[in-house]
């Protein structure tokens, strides 16, 4: 009895000091984009609106990273469990050069096009015009914190959670104070508006990689990564086993994440009070589950390390554990939607029909958080630690392309439904996600050690 205790003792703290980490910074994150949107809602719906859209597109930047990131996570957790370091740092590497390759292509075209990509999002020309201000200065974002994202979420495989925690500390301090300086015009400078939320960005992402960078290679010795092991390159052995199952977390990832933006894109299209009411409703929704975007990050790793340890009754137990949680986190998350709406949408110095549709999108939210909660779990966290990410790519790809977005474009623009059933039909990909992959779950098909020679 007391060794049971024990293990689920040890069990219970490894998930926290994993999760909270995460979670702090995911809340950190958020913090920062409420301040921007909070200090741009000043100024009324459009700036508010073209921000917002304008993060739509940099969000796919995001979310490539975190594919890339993420499939290298899938391998870095077994080789980490398996005490592998060397072939830890190759992947390493391999990630961050993907990652360059990704940041070019999209500078090359915000710089080149990036009036076509607000056009992309928005009809209106003032919202339009604001979007361009703002991509012009963020053009300069992508190489700072492509890096720090994939770095930040490799390093948690290793159980290094607290340092990309503490970078973003520091960014949420740095970034509120010169949002405050470059958008109102303090201290001298002059009032940028939209610009100058872009440029507070930039400097909080130019620390962020400062010191995330400059810890790894000067002061860090759990892995002991140092400017010698740049020179590691991957053999061929592992460069075929992160293409058979990293690929498919990229492709998972970017497919998703233009999938998101074509929600995005439906949403934009349905007016100016629509999407602010989204971008208000959005950080809500994040807030809510920075927890259980932390207990995914925490299900990926532990799963990934009991894989590489060859533990198969311990990852199907963590499997089971993980998928409980997931649901008591989702209805906790779902009551304090409910909780917080009225405090929130406050805030914001919006028009009345702006606030109505807010409600609207809250309760619609609020409703499917359950089913999130569940998918992210599973396919960010248990399944995706278990290797089994082909599987987890076509359960991103076919719900949300076959689902979400012809329903959610019916609704908006055939049927003239309210934003409440408009967001409930752009979000049901997360209802058959998370009963399909459950059901994954329970048949136990999802172990597979990728790290074996």
């Amino acid at each position: 009895m007391q060794t049971e205790t024990k293990k689920t003792r040890s069990l219970v703290m490894m998930v926290l000091m994993i999760a909270l980490p995460v979670a702090g910074q995911r809340l950190i994150e958020i913090g920062v984009n409420i301040a921007d949107t909070v200090m741009l809602g000043t100024y009324g719906d459009i700036p508010l609106s073209a921000s917002s859209l304008a993060n739509q597109y940099y969000n796919i930047f995001s979310i490539m990273c975190m594919g890339i990131s993420g499939g290298a996570g899938v391998l870095a957790s077994q080789f980490w469990g398996a005490g592998d370091t060397l072939s830890y740092k190759k992947i390493m590497n391999l990630m961050a050069r993907l990652c360059l390759i990704g940041t070019a292509v999209f500078v090359l075209a915000t710089a080149l096009i990036p009036r076509q990509i607000m056009e992309m999002f928005s009809n209106d020309g003032q919202v339009i015009e604001q979007g361009v201000q703002y991509l012009s200065i963020i053009v300069f974002v992508f190489f700072f914190h492509g890096i720090t994202t994939c770095l930040s979420n490799i390093l948690r495989s290793a159980g290094m959670a607290w340092l990309p925690f503490f970078v973003s500390c520091v960014s949420l301090f740095t970034n509120v104070f010169f949002n405050w300086v470059f958008i109102y015009g303090k201290l001298g400078f002059p009032e940028m508006r939209i610009r100058g939320a872009a440029l507070g960005t930039l400097v909080a992402r130019v620390i962020e990689f400062i010191i995330i960078v400059g810890y790894l290679l000067l002061k860090d010795k759990r892995i002991h990564y140092r400017l010698r092991d740049l020179r590691l390159k991957a053999d061929k052995h592992l460069t075929t086993t992160y293409r058979k199952a990293g690929l498919p977390v990229i492709v998972s990832d970017m497919l998703l994440a233009f999938g998101n933006s074509t929600v995005a894109m439906v949403v934009g299209k349905l007016g100016v009070e629509m999407s602010a009411a989204n971008s208000i409703c959005s950080l809500v929704v994040q807030m809510t589950t920075a927890v259980i975007m932390g207990i995914s990050t925490a299900g990926s790793v532990m799963v990934g390390q009991a894989v590489g340890k060859g533990d198969r009754r311990e990852a199907l137990k963590l499997g089971n554990v993980f998928l409980l949680i997931s649901v008591i986190m989702g209805l906790i998350g779902g009551v304090v939607v409910l909780l917080i709406t009225p405090s929130i949408v406050s805030f914001y110095n919006i028009s009345a029909l702006t606030r109505e549709y807010a409600d609207q999108l809250m309760y619609s939210f609020a409703l499917i958080l359950v089913f999130q909660s569940i998918s992210s779990v599973l396919t960010k966290g248990v399944l995706r630690g278990g290797g089994d990410t082909k599987f987890l790519m076509i359960a991103d790809v076919l719900f949300l392309w076959c689902a979400s977005i012809p329903l959610g474009y019916l609704a908006g623009f055939v049927w003239g439904l309210s934003p409440f059933w408009i967001q409930i039909f752009l979000k049901i990909d997360m209802v058959f996600k998370s009963i399909w992959c459950a059901g994954r779950l329970r048949r136990g098909k999802w172990i597979k050690k990728l790290t074996a020679s």
